[in-house]
This record gives structure tokens, sequence and C-alpha cells, in this order.
């Protein structure tokens, strides 16, 4: 059963640069999630797609200790405010930009 939740309301990172967002990161051990595929050992390349689109190819190891990789998009929702990104966390599968209710 899957409950919604109203959103928090979050205060966006001012004067964000995009371009010191892009680059390679990495992330030592990741929460259990059903929508994150690599568990532990992931590095993001992040690459920018066009002037609204980022795109994310990550590679790691999934649960069961086997390599594995993903490829994602992080869209900028507004140009003025580039901080405000929405991404597929099922990659091919984009999320409304509002939630339900708001």
């Amino acid at each position: 059963m899957v409950k919604l939740l109203p959103c928090p309301n979050l205060t966006l990172m001012t004067n964000f640069i995009t371009d010191k967002y892009l680059g390679s990161w990495y992330e030592v051990q990741a929460q259990e999630t059903v929508f994150q595929r690599i568990k532990s050992c992931q590095m993001g390349t992040y690459v920018m797609e066009g002037p609204d689109a980022i795109r994310v190819d990550a590679t790691g190891f999934g649960s069961d200790g086997s390599p594995t990789s993903t490829t994602s998009v992080l869209k900028i929702v507004d140009a003025s405010n580039p901080a405000h990104m929405v991404t597929d966390f099922v990659p091919g599968v984009s999320p409304p930009l509002r939630h339900p209710g708001h």
C-alpha cells in the first residue's frame, strides 16, 4: 500500500551553479530503497544534456554484491532557479512535478 503524504516545504539553494554540480560523485553506502539498484560503492557521473537536463550514469554494486549500473535524468524545472530539479528515480518514468493535493 502506498500512502501519499504532503510534501515538505523546502527552501532551495540560492545561487546554485549547475557547472559545479557536474562531474563525478561518490557514495559509499546507500539506504535501503526500492528505486535505487546500486547499494554500495556508487560512482555517479553527472553530464549536462542540453539546457535543462543532467544525465547521471552510475555504477556500483547491488544488494547481492554484483556489479550494476543505471542511467537516469535530472530535469531542471525552472531555468531561473536551477536548484529545482526532478529525477526519474525509476529510469524512464518521470514523476509529476507537483504532488497530488498541492
